[in-house]
């Protein structure tokens, strides 16, 4: 109902009608802090060197025209990538973004251990996931749309992790 909802608002929440489906079974995906440190780096260290929204938007292109997104084609197509890599600078915010989410990282299992709740454990994949294609989608105003429904879990995550750590 809720992803129907969503429909509504953005075409782009067709992407999410398969989630529900993998977690009828499994309560949880990712637990294994060490990967996910690792990954987190090796995510944020490729958006810095490579710069991975364009690759990315070019190879996705055909696609994502189907959601609406063909106008951003011809931008590509005429040499405009403007609207995949916005300037911008790594101060102190995105320091802070970094930090905040190794903490969320680094605490997610005796969270989630403290809290014991399958929504938790959701929402904690479904974080992970956006934090890892925040690096990926870089800043881009485009791809980082699909990112709302990922990466906005952060301040629920980081409200039950700063909760654990007033309790203990």
């Amino acid at each position: 109902i809720h992803i129907g909802l969503a429909i509504l608002f953005h075409s782009s929440a067709v992407l999410l009608l398969p989630l529900p489906l993998l977690y009828i079974r499994k309560n949880n995906y990712i637990n294994k802090i060490p990967v996910q440190i690792s990954l987190f780096f090796i995510f944020l260290i490729c958006s810095i060197i490579l710069k991975p929204a364009v690759f990315l938007f070019t190879a996705l292109m055909d696609f994502l025209e189907i959601f609406g997104y063909g106008g951003y084609k011809y931008m590509v197509l005429g040499g405009d990538l403007s609207f995949l890599e916005p300037k911008r600078e790594a101060g102190i915010g995105f320091l802070l973004v970094i930090l905040i989410n190794l903490i969320n990282i680094s605490q997610s299992n005796k969270v989630k251990g403290f809290h014991s709740s399958r929504f938790l454990n959701l929402i904690y994949d479904f974080y992970f996931v956006g934090v890892l294609y925040y690096f990926v989608a870089s800043g881009s105003i485009v791809l980082g749309r699909i990112n709302y429904y990922f990466y906005n879990f952060s301040f629920i995550i980081s409200a039950f992790t700063i909760y654990y750590f007033v309790l203990n």
